[in-house]
């Protein structure tokens, strides 16, 4: 099956996103960033990051608005749902959470934007300057990100994205995650 990643994949990060610049170094056990979104920017292959791994420190890659690569992070049934019906199958973190990171191509999609149903978070849409934890981070409820999907990135349109925002218009568009 071509349209799958190899076992290979180094200490559960994904092969795919290897060739991305944008890793950063996480708090232990956290979601925040040792510096900051801005950098300092290393490659997963770096001795930086591998050493903070050993170490047990948390990773992110940062998405940015001059990339195609978008992360729908779901932390809803509905948004799952809607995403595994509607979308093909593609790279697929499962969060510490029990959410999940769908990762796509979408060329020209720059906006970021979070998503609520009754106050409740249901997800976001990743693009610009935002941050997502990879593998082998550790959530802080202890449980591990790791890959449930190890399909290749694929794309989507701007409508497909479109209709997805409309479908859950209760959402708003955010400048950044900070």
């Amino acid at each position: 099956n071509t349209d799958t990643l190899g076992n290979n994949d180094h200490i559960g990060f994904p092969r795919e996103l290897q060739r991305f610049t944008k890793v950063i170094r996480i708090k232990k056990g956290s979601k925040i960033p040792v510096s900051s979104t801005k950098g300092p920017f290393y490659k997963f292959s770096d001795p930086t990051i591998q050493n903070w791994i050993n170490e047990n420190g948390n990773i992110g890659f940062v998405l940015e608005g001059s990339s195609d690569l978008v992360v729908i992070d779901s932390d809803s049934d509905e948004l799952t749902s809607y995403i595994d019906l509607k979308f093909p199958p593609t790279l697929t973190i499962e969060t510490g959470s029990g959410g999940y990171h769908y990762y796509f191509r979408i060329e020209g999609w720059k906006t970021n934007h979070s998503f609520t149903k009754s106050g409740s978070e249901m997800g976001s849409i990743r693009a610009n300057n935002w941050q997502v934890l990879v593998p082998p981070s550790i959530h802080p409820n202890g449980n591990p990100y790791k890959i449930f999907r190890k399909n290749l990135i694929k794309e989507l349109t701007l409508n497909q994205m479109e209709n997805l925002v409309d479908k859950f218009s209760h959402s708003k568009s955010i400048k950044s995650q900070h």
